[in-house]
């Protein structure tokens, strides 16, 4: 089986694509794209995601964003998955916020990479179980 690309796009730059990068025609052949959203973008993001809905797989680097209602708009408008912190992720699980938790992606700090892998498993295992009741 073949591997597919993942090809990054900026949202800002959609319009007027600098020299030498490829027109979201060609991009759209190769299926899926990706692209960081910043707190100022989530309007583009959500109009990106409305107007390309089965154009793309579409993955979004989510990691600079506070509000987590931002994450749940991304994934309600079409976000084929998005890159969280754990901290995103430890927000979600406790606010019950999704059900399928398949569409994150959890993007690991430098810091936390220093760490045996399956130290690192386990820490994040341990921040995420819900308390019982």
């Amino acid at each position: 089986m073949a591997e597919q690309f993942l090809v990054s796009i900026q949202l800002d730059s959609l319009d007027n694509p600098p020299p030498g990068s490829l027109a979201l025609i060609s991009v759209s052949y190769l299926g899926r794209v990706y692209f960081d959203v910043l707190p100022s973008q989530i309007t583009a993001a959500s109009t990106f995601l409305q107007d390309h809905f089965g154009e793309f797989s579409t993955y979004c680097n989510a990691t600079a964003l506070s509000d987590i209602g931002d994450l749940i708009s991304l994934l309600d408008n079409g976000a084929t998955k998005i890159f969280i912190t754990q901290q995103q992720l430890k927000d979600v699980v406790e606010g019950n916020l999704l059900e399928d938790l398949s569409r994150l992606v959890l993007s690991i700090e430098p810091a936390v990479n220093e760490k045996d892998p399956a130290i690192t498993v386990k820490d994040v295992q341990k921040q995420l179980e819900k308390p019982h009741r």
